[in-house]
């Protein structure tokens, strides 16, 4: 599943059940110790992907490894116009961002992160 890049072309994610649960995420970062950086760094990157899952018509429901690949893949540029991947760092950002929404039901299938010899997910815990 590769695909252009939505979020540059947006100037905001639109308000829908995805984007509403960004603010929570990022509260639930900072009761959990980290820090104004680390919390804004996964709040953009949950906007991205947010962008990107609306723009390639996913819906949340629908969201598993293989749509976590995707957006891993898809075609971003960065503001110089080129092509750019995403980091380890920025997908574990993402699929921190997922783990949250599965254990807020909003993603119904459990995403299991990609780190070698490590198996099973961890839990997203606010408290």
């Amino acid at each position: 599943m590769t695909a252009m890049c939505f979020y540059k072309q947006a100037q905001t994610v639109p308000d829908v059940i995805l984007d509403a649960r960004i603010p929570p995420f990022s509260e639930a970062l900072r009761a959990r110790g980290y820090s104004a950086i680390s919390v804004a760094r996964h709040a953009s990157a949950a906007r991205h992907f947010v962008a990107w899952v609306l723009g390639v018509g996913v819906s949340p429901d629908a969201i598993d490894d293989a749509v976590v690949d995707g957006f891993a893949c898809h075609t971003c540029a960065n503001r110089a116009g080129q092509a750019q991947g995403f980091s380890p760092a920025c997908m574990g950002r993402v699929r921190a961002f997922v783990r949250y929404l599965t254990e807020a039901r909003i993603v119904v299938r459990p995403v299991v992160p990609a780190v070698p010899g490590r198996s099973g997910s961890r839990p997203f815990r606010t408290g």
